[in-house]
């Protein structure tokens, strides 16, 4: 295991006088940088490439905790980094690998144990807090983040972001082998790119009580990422867009992602998330249930 590395500081300072258990619709206090190495994995003939973006803050000390994050399928790390700077700059250190995989799941999760081992002995590594770990994906990285979130002791909280299973049902049983909760977040036009039975809705059935479900009205699948606005919305897209900007998509997933994390790993009390949710509901760009 080993591999190059480089870095390069991408945020400059952001002002911010609040605390943990603010509504999150806001960047956070952290800065960040992000770094990439090659980790030889037992499970792939390449090297795979492993992208980190480690939080640089005064604000909130190292170490940080961890959010493997699964990028969509056919998509890479890089349409997924503004989920990746969000999370940094509320403390927590997120991990993306880039491999060419196909639609082979078990042999993508091989991945995870090289790429944390890997990690942990770089020079990075002392940074990060490997006794607080979580995973998120979106669409099939949503299945992957809740198969890694059974399989693996010490992840202990999902986020799936709009996720789609496979014909087995692998994803959402893994989620009812579980028995803990999870955060959901899913799109109300998702129905009309794949059927409900493989979408957030039965994620959200098997799932334990305590989960929270937000569907942010009038979007598509595909929005949740800077993809859509690439090569992969240039093709043909299967999925139905609603009007809702991607930007405006993201806004809206970023809060509860955070919140998730913050209420598993830190306790934190979130009266000021439920105020946010409750205006974004007034305003009917929302809906949110916990199960």
């Amino acid at each position: 295991m080993a591999g190059r590395t480089w870095m390069a500081v991408l945020m400059g300072t952001v002002a911010w006088t609040g605390a943990r258990g603010d509504p999150y619709d806001e960047p956070g206090p952290c800065r960040h940088r992000r770094e990439t190495m090659d980790v030889d994995t037992a499970t792939w003939e390449q090297d795979v490439e492993v992208e980190i973006t480690v939080p640089q803050c005064d604000v909130i000390e190292p170490p940080y905790p961890i959010v493997y994050f699964y990028q969509g399928f056919g998509a890479r790390a890089r349409d997924y980094y503004s989920y990746a700077d969000r999370l940094a700059s509320w403390g927590y250190a997120v991990l993306q690998h880039n491999a060419n995989t196909g639609d082979r799941d078990e042999l993508e999760l091989g991945f995870y144990p090289d790429v944390m081992e890997a990690v942990k002995s770089s020079s990075v590594g002392q940074d990060l807090d490997f006794t607080k770990v979580g995973t998120a994906g979106h669409s099939r990285g949503g299945r992957l983040a809740a198969m890694t979130l059974e399989q693996q002791d010490d992840v202990s909280f999902g986020i799936l972001i709009d996720p789609v299973d496979d014909d087995q049902r692998s994803g959402s049983r893994s989620i009812g082998n579980l028995g803990r909760p999870v955060a959901i977040i899913g799109s109300s036009l998702t129905t009309e790119c794949f059927p409900s039975e493989i979408t957030y809705e039965e994620f959200f059935a098997q799932s334990a009580s305590g989960t929270w479900l937000q569907v942010i009205q009038d979007a598509g699948h595909s929005q949740f990422s800077m993809a859509a606005e690439g090569v992969i919305q240039r093709q043909v897209d299967p999925c139905a867009r609603g009007d809702r900007a991607i930007v405006d998509i993201l806004e809206l997933t970023y809060p509860t992602m955070v919140a998730w994390a913050d209420y598993q790993l830190h306790g934190v009390e979130t009266n000021r998330y439920f105020d946010w949710v409750r205006i974004q509901e007034e305003e009917e760009h929302i809906t949110w249930q916990e199960r």
